[in-house]
């Protein structure tokens, strides 16, 4: 909505947790755009725009549009401020006009040579376009205004494109001779494709009546039923063939890591094997001409990868190609990403394994097993021989306060403060940071509110003719909560345990005669007790007996798993865990996949430090 309206500023504020956005855009649409090419190398660097109004008719447009060296097209349009997902009259008439325009332009300065033709496809790719129509009364096809019926909107638009357009080429002959020379360069990689496309049809590669001979095939004609997995590796393609449910559970494995499609054309993606089994298996095609949602032969599409980082990137590799190539089938819920565990627990005495996801919920495990039975003995301030004993529930929330505490001391430490430096100035009364504002990775902090509010105010005012570049940083201001919340643990651990932070600093010493001092803390069970010197080691204490007796395989990758383990603890529909993926802003997705997936290393060096300290699980 700021995007749309150039000027007015919105603010999202949250009094529970004192976190502020503020959303202002001086330049509108200009900086949409701008922001969809985050990542991306850029054709032109100044944005064309250009607006017109018919105030008898009431009727206005304004047009933003760049273009970047990548192959995908992305034009966003929208009819008084509403997302028309399915275009319209208004994106008609920008696409005629555009392809109009471009070829004239090239043919009158000799920029196409031969017999060589440029379509409206041609003259797209790696465009980057907003389109805005603001109307009296607006038309749609649906209740849900996924496309603009206005014929006068279609004509209205064409025009302005094509005198606009027209005039931009004339007074800029670089910027024109790059944007066509990047269309030129299309038509040849798409004649390369279709050739491509024809050879591959011949043989039968891309047909969905012919099947590649990895499938290994469902029988049921049920396609809302069916699924299709695809597999990271023929290893684990052989144990998921041997424990699938034949009647609805496709299996296709996959060899190694597929083509990063972010970085290539169509013709080089249909020259690779593991990309055209893809397509043939999932049987829609691919791209804006020939992709057919009704074709698609399964009503899931799962991706199973290992559960280390290896695995992480081949998923990533195939979202990318999913998005790029068939976006449908995330908008029709079709594509899911399999939960396979990372370890299998064997319990002294049970035959039955247990299997856990990930490390977060390992170390959940260790502790949950730790406590039972177990009860902890607190040396008090008091008299020599007082102790306070904490069992049970008392001892489950004491855990979950000191594995929080440990979370913030991570994250402080990634934050360049060291834990002791932290409580010597807690507790000196000394000033902590309390606010940060990272601006493209770049961060400060503020140690005062006020201060914080002045910084905030300045880049709010600072949104000018001279700076515009500002308006298209990716801005962050929040509160820095882990000084607040540490501040509540302590309360808790004050007045329900009688403990402090300080007791994270408590070491274990020895006597003169170099015999071991008696513990603040000690950690009794049915079988041991265990001397603790600090409230650092708690945690650690109860996962080390929680641990005991327990064998723990951590699987490398699921070719380790049997077709058994693998259909009991990933693919069985009534015991599994799947996660579906949705595409809730395609724009932004859009703009992560060209950061994450692109050329531009420093901008993914520079999202990464932004987001790092948003890691839940990392597989080190």
């Amino acid at each position: 909505m700021a995007y749309l309206n150039a000027g007015i500023q919105i603010t999202f504020k949250d009094d529970r947790v004192n976190k502020k956005e503020v959303f202002k855009f001086e330049h509108g649409i200009r900086a949409f755009v701008a922001h969809l090419n985050e990542g991306k190398e850029i054709l032109n660097r100044d944005i064309i725009y250009f607006s017109n109004e018919d105030t008898g008719a009431k009727l206005s447009c304004e047009i933003a549009m760049q273009y970047n060296t990548g192959y995908t097209e992305n034009v966003l349009v929208f009819a008084n401020n509403i997302r028309n997902i399915d275009g319209g009259t208004h994106l008609s008439g920008f696409r005629s006009a555009l392809t109009r325009t471009m070829n004239y332009y090239a043919k009158t300065n000799n920029l196409i040579k031969g017999g060589q033709q440029t379509t409206g496809e041609d003259l797209r790719e790696g465009l980057t376009a907003i389109i805005a129509v603001k109307l009296a009364e607006p038309h749609f096809e649906a209740q849900t205004k996924v496309r603009l019926t206005n014929p006068e909107v279609g004509s209205f638009v064409e025009t302005t494109v094509n005198e606009r357009l027209n005039l931009y080429l004339g007074e800029n002959p670089a910027e024109a001779k790059k944007i066509l020379n990047k269309a030129i360069q299309a038509a040849t990689a798409r004649e390369a494709a279709r050739k491509a496309r024809e050879l591959t049809r011949r043989k039968g590669i891309l047909s969905s009546t012919n099947l590649p001979g990895k499938l290994w095939d469902c029988s049921s004609k049920e396609k809302a039923t069916t699924e299709i997995f695809i597999v990271e590796g023929d290893s684990a393609g052989g144990s998921a063939k041997s424990g699938r449910d034949r009647n609805i559970q496709a299996i296709l494995p996959l060899k190694g890591k597929i083509l990063n499609v972010e970085k290539a054309r169509l013709e080089k993606m249909l020259g690779h094997e593991e990309i055209r089994t893809i397509i043939s298996a999932l049987g829609t095609g691919i791209g804006i001409d020939e992709f057919d949602l009704a074709k698609c032969r399964y009503g899931k599409i799962i991706l199973m990868t290992d559960a280390d980082i290896d695995g992480a990137h081949i998923r990533t590799l195939l979202l990318t190609f999913l998005f790029r190539q068939m976006p449908l089938l995330f908008e029709d819920s079709r594509i899911y990403i399999a939960q396979p565990p990372l370890y299998e627990i064997k319990l002294k005495g049970k035959k039955k394994s247990e299997y856990i996801l990930n490390e977060n919920q390992m170390q959940k495990s260790m502790i949950s097993r730790g406590i039972d039975n177990t009860k902890l003995i607190i040396k008090t301030n008091g008299p020599a021989s007082e102790t306070l004993t904490v069992t049970e529930n008392k001892l489950a929330d004491l855990v979950k306060l000191l594995a929080e505490a440990e979370r913030i001391i991570s994250v402080l430490v990634r934050r360049g403060i060291t834990f002791t430096d932290f409580i010597r100035a807690y507790y000196n009364g000394e000033n902590l940071p309390q606010y940060r504002i990272s601006i493209s990775g770049q961060e400060e902090v503020f140690y005062e509110k006020s201060e914080y509010e002045k910084r905030i105010a300045e880049l709010e005012g600072n949104i000018t003719e001279e700076n515009r570049d500002l308006e298209n940083e990716n801005i962050l201001a929040e509160e820095l909560r882990e000084v607040g919340r540490i501040n509540q643990i302590n309360i808790k651990l004050r007045e329900e345990y009688g403990l402090d932070l300080k007791d994270f600093l408590l070491k274990a010493e020895r006597t003169v005669s170099g015999e071991p001092c008696a513990t603040k803390f000690k950690l009794i069970n049915e079988t041991d007790e265990y001397d603790i010197a600090s409230l650092g080691d708690i945690c650690p204490a109860i996962r080390q007996i929680g641990g005991k007796g327990m064998e723990i395989k951590r699987f490398k990758g699921l070719g380790e798993m049997n077709a058994d383990q693998l259909w009991h603890t990933t693919m069985n529909p009534a015991s599994r865990t799947l996660l579906q993926v949705k595409i809730d802003d395609a724009g932004e997705a859009d703009r992560l996949f060209s950061i994450l997936m692109g050329d531009d290393v420093e901008q993914r060096r520079t999202f990464i430090k932004e987001h790092a300290l948003e890691v839940q699980n990392l597989d080190v």
